[in-house]
């Protein structure tokens, strides 16, 4: 549904990259869900701090066989990319959610203070363990 451009062309940081459409109206039906999906996320979480603009797509013309999205994406570290279409903070945790190239949607949850390196050089600190001692 979703195939990279070459973003050699493009003057994007390695983050970034840039999708055309292959397939407009699951496209648009994906932004359809994630727009019920901002409105039940506020509900719960109240109103995003920040929002992406992720827009149906009009049909394509005659001849055409894709439409480029004019905003990046950002790549993962597992060779993926996804688009976010809005962010939430409740407490330390921060909500995201989006669509991914593979044309899914997606929900994430970080808490930033857990996966601080400080936080995380507490948790694999080596700890002394006692010696056994053995008796004969």
């Amino acid at each position: 549904m979703f195939e990279p451009l070459s973003s050699s062309k493009l003057n994007l940081s390695d983050n970034r990259c840039i999708y055309e459409v292959l397939n407009i109206e699951q496209h648009n039906q994906l932004v359809g869900l994630t727009e019920q999906l901002v409105k039940y996320l506020s509900i719960k979480y109240g109103t995003p701090v920040k929002e992406y603009p992720l827009v149906k797509l009009q049909p394509l013309h005659k001849g055409e066989l894709s439409l480029q999205l004019s905003v990046p994406w950002f790549k993962t570290c597992n060779a993926e990319a996804i688009f976010p279409k809005a962010e939430w903070v409740s407490g330390n945790m921060k909500i995201i959610m989006g669509i991914s190239c593979e044309a899914t949607i997606f929900i994430s949850f970080i808490d930033e203070s857990a996966l601080s390196h400080q936080h995380l050089d507490r948790l694999f600190k080596p700890t002394n363990q006692p010696k056994p001692t053995i008796e004969w």
